[in-house]
Formats: C-alpha cells, structure tokens, sequence
C-alpha cells in the first residue's frame, strides 16, 4: 500500500500547478536576488542574437550560485512544462458532429 500512497504524492507533485507554483517561486527567487532594472538596461544595450547569447552566459556564469540553480530549475521546468504541452497538443482529436 506504501508504493500506491507513493505514487499518488509523486503525480500530487508532478501537476502542472505545482511545477507552475514552483517556477513562480523560482521568478520571484531570482527576481529578488538580481538588480532586474540593470539586467533589462544591459539587455537592451546588446545587439544581435549572438551578443544576446553571449550576455546570458557571462550573466549566468558571473552570478552566485543560487541565482545560477534558480535559472536551471526555471529551464528545466519551462521545458517539461511546454513537452507536456505539445503532447496534450498532440493528443487532441477533433470530434466530427
């Protein structure tokens, strides 16, 4: 019975609005951690797509490292979030009527 109640917390913590919670709390993690009026000036002052790559290394790289583990977490998140997207996306039949 402990491996049902197990299973039944991990799909609990897996829903989409806890990891939607929980990117929330990374924003607001990162937010609080990192001067955003300078990062938005330093972005507008950036040309090109590869300057803009560029900058997001040395910007992740030159930070500490909860800042650093807030912005993996938020990838991460952002990407399991949108493939669970485009599977549902995938998965929905039109009905005919």
């Amino acid at each position: 019975m402990r491996r049902v109640y197990g299973v039944y917390i991990v799909r609990q913590l897996t829903s989409p609005m806890v990891r939607f919670a929980v990117l929330a709390t990374v924003f607001f993690a990162v937010a609080a951690s990192v001067s955003l009026p300078n990062v938005i000036q330093n972005v507008l002052n950036v040309e090109g797509i590869s300057g803009l790559i560029n900058f997001a290394v040395v910007a992740i790289v030159g930070t500490t490292l909860v800042v650093q583990l807030c912005v993996l977490i938020a990838v991460l998140l952002t990407a399991w979030i949108g493939v669970d997207v485009v599977r549902r996306a995938g998965n929905t039949q039109l009905s005919v009527q």
